[in-house]
């Protein structure tokens, strides 16, 4: 049944990363908005390790697998923080458009990297 589910988040997520990829061709690829599609891609990544992991079986491979899941909820996961402050910014909340909440953003992302 896990199998099932990894597999059905695997295509949802591919489907939304087509998606993203379309707008960001259509507006403008070097934005932090686009931050998003590097998370898609970890989690297309990770859900498909999850789902071939049965098949693959356990061992050196799955491991290797596995370890890069790791590597990628660690150095993927915290651009998360990125995205949100872009989000309020383009939400038009007033205090995310100020440097403080900028570089605290950043500050936080390159923190929480770091920090793996």
């Amino acid at each position: 049944m896990d199998t099932i589910i990894y597999f059905t988040l695997v295509i949802a997520f591919l489907l939304l990363f087509s998606w993203g990829v379309r707008l960001a061709t259509l507006h403008g690829w070097f934005k932090v908005e686009n931050i998003i599609l590097l998370v898609m891609l970890a989690l297309i990544y990770d859900n498909g390790i999850l789902g071939f992991g049965k098949y693959i079986g356990e061992g050196e491979l799955l491991e290797s697998l596995n370890l890069a899941r790791y590597w990628l909820h660690a150095l993927i996961t915290p651009l998360l923080v990125l995205f949100g402050w872009r989000s309020l910014v383009n939400a038009d909340i007033e205090w995310a458009k100020t440097n403080v909440a900028k570089w605290g953003a950043r500050g936080r992302t390159i923190r929480w990297a770091f920090q793996a």
